[in-house]
Parts: C-alpha cells; sequence; structure tokens
C-alpha cells in the first residue's frame, strides 16, 4: 500500500536536497576536492565498517551545513543594513 503522506515528504525532501546540492556547487570550483570526498565515502561504504560509514557521512554533511551556514552569514553582513 502506498502512502499518500510519504509520497509527499520525500517528494519534498528530494526537492531540498536538490536544492541544497545546486548550491553547494559553487564551493568546489574544483571538482577533484568533491571527487576526493566522495572517494572518501566510497571507501568508507567498501569497508563495511558501519561506525566509519556513519562517521564519515556525518561528516560529510556537517562540511557541507557549515559551507552554507557561513555563507548565509556572509550574505548576511554584506546586505545593506547587514552587522
Amino acid at each position: 500500500a502506498r502512502s499518500a503522506r510519504l509520497d509527499r515528504t520525500f517528494t519534498t525532501l528530494l526537492a531540498e536536497t536538490r536544492l541544497c546540492l545546486l548550491y553547494l556547487e559553487s564551493f568546489y570550483p574544483d571538482r577533484a576536492e568533491l571527487v576526493a570526498e566522495h572517494r572518501g565515502l566510497i571507501a568508507a561504504i567498501r569497508s563495511g565498517d558501519h561506525a566509519r560509514v556513519a562517521e564519515s557521512v556525518s561528516e560529510h554533511m556537517s562540511a557541507a551545513r557549515m559551507r552554507i551556514e557561513n555563507d548565509e552569514r556572509r550574505q548576511a553582513q554584506s546586505a545593506p543594513g547587514g552587522d
């Protein structure tokens, strides 16, 4: 049985994820850094070490969140009337 509620939630999550990925592209002008990060994730997954995978994904997502938050702060400060 399909759940309309789960479908809506997934659709929203997918849209937000795509927006974040588009936003984050600007932080990787050199794709080599992005590739290196994802190779590290792949290596963790292939290792079969669940703790390593969890830590790697957590670090990756935290770094992305920090990039976005820092950029938003910079934009707010440079806006007219910003601190």
